[in-house]
């Protein structure tokens, strides 16, 4: 299944065959290293796209000066070829970490929707 993030096979997945594969995606979060610079897994979607914009646009501003932070510190941590100390990791938190998802998938549905009626043909009589 392709969403606006990239291509997933969650939605399929038996609730049996996510608790097997729970502790293989919890190493591959911990080998992707993000969480040790303090990132969230929000932070790392590309940017580059019209959705993403509008999602970013959409954050309050304390949400904007946390992720630019976030990212500024993941930086220098990357300079320094350092992590962060273990109590300043990102949590691991799901509800926490998706502070942007809700609001692609909702500019997403809101394009739909207006796809939907763009292309509504009105019958004259």
């Amino acid at each position: 299944m392709s969403n606006p993030l990239g291509f997933s096979l969650a939605p399929y997945l038996s609730s049996g065959l996510k608790r097997l594969l729970k502790p293989v995606s919890r190493a591959y979060i911990n080998a992707a290293g993000y969480r040790q610079v303090g990132l969230r897994y929000d932070d790392l979607i590309w940017e580059e796209n019209d959705v993403m914009q509008k999602a970013l646009g959409r954050l309050t501003p304390r949400e904007e000066y946390d992720r630019a932070w976030r990212i500024k510190r993941a930086s220098q941590q990357s300079i320094l070829h350092k992590d962060l100390p273990k109590d300043q990791w990102a949590s691991e938190d799901a509800k926490e970490q998706r502070y942007l998802t809700p609001r692609i998938n909702e500019i997403v549905a809101e394009e739909a929707e207006r796809a939907a009626w763009d292309n509504v043909k009105v019958k004259h009589h």
